[in-house]
């Protein structure tokens, strides 16, 4: 299979985690994987994960969840 013809893997380049304790969910991830995790400015309730690789890692966000996400019965 010549360059031109290999296909190339699918990667993750975003992800959002959704939590109902904001807070909890910072530092559950923080002190699990060492993920810095900041309010994004000028939003209400958004924050970015620096996972801290390299530019070709993947970062992501927490949010809060809505109650319209939760399951019924939840």
């Amino acid at each position: 299979m010549s360059n031109s013809e290999k296909k190339q893997n699918a990667s993750i380049v975003w992800f959002e985690i959704p939590a109902d304790n904001v807070e909890r969910a910072k530092k559950f991830y923080g002190d699990l994987f060492g993920w810095k995790i900041e309010r994004l400015p000028g939003t209400q309730e958004y924050w970015h994960i620096d996972t801290g690789g390299a530019d070709d890692t993947p970062d992501g966000a927490l949010n809060r969840r809505h109650s319209r996400w939760r399951a019924k019965g939840a």
